[in-house]
């Protein structure tokens, strides 16, 4: 009996789909936006807190809801990713880590870059790039920009 918990952490059934796990990168966000939004979360509730406790003011509590909100998203930030991208699709998710859109092609010649930003078939591709770790976003580009060759480049970092 498998808990469905950690079915999604168990190895790949065969090589193949080893192979094509390993095909998929990931793009994360800057952590220091994600730290931002921790700290800012924790201020805020301690100071709503403080107001609720201190002067009585029962609004407070629905702030403090807000600086959780923060946090949730700060924790969303640094421990998930932006995209994922492969060579016949890219994923962006949302701060809750569920897919936010998905683009697929056939090819990666299908992906143009122009100006730093990414098309699919001449629709461009929403990816606020000063959000991501410039790192992973650098490696996107390239992945993209060069020849089928893209993953030696990959191991060199």
């Amino acid at each position: 009996m498998q808990l469905k918990f950690f079915a999604r952490f168990s190895p790949p059934k065969t090589l193949l789909s080893f192979i094509a796990m390993a095909r998929t990168f990931e793009v994360k966000y800057n952590p220091i936006y994600g730290r931002i939004l921790i700290v800012l979360g924790i201020v805020f509730s301690l100071i709503f807190l403080l107001g609720f406790f201190v002067v009585h003011i029962n609004e407070s509590l629905l702030y403090t809801l807000f600086g959780a909100f923060l946090i949730v998203i700060g924790y969303g930030m640094i421990k998930g990713c932006y995209v994922k991208y492969g060579k016949d699709f890219i994923e962006a998710y949302n701060f809750t880590g569920g897919i936010r859109k998905r683009h697929e092609f056939s090819k990666k010649s299908d992906v143009t870059i122009r100006n730093g930003q990414l098309f699919v078939h001449g629709q461009r591709i929403w990816i606020n790039n000063w959000f991501l770790k410039k790192a992973d976003w650098k490696r996107m580009i390239a992945f993209y920009s060069e020849s089928d060759d893209s993953l030696l480049t990959e191991l060199v970092d």
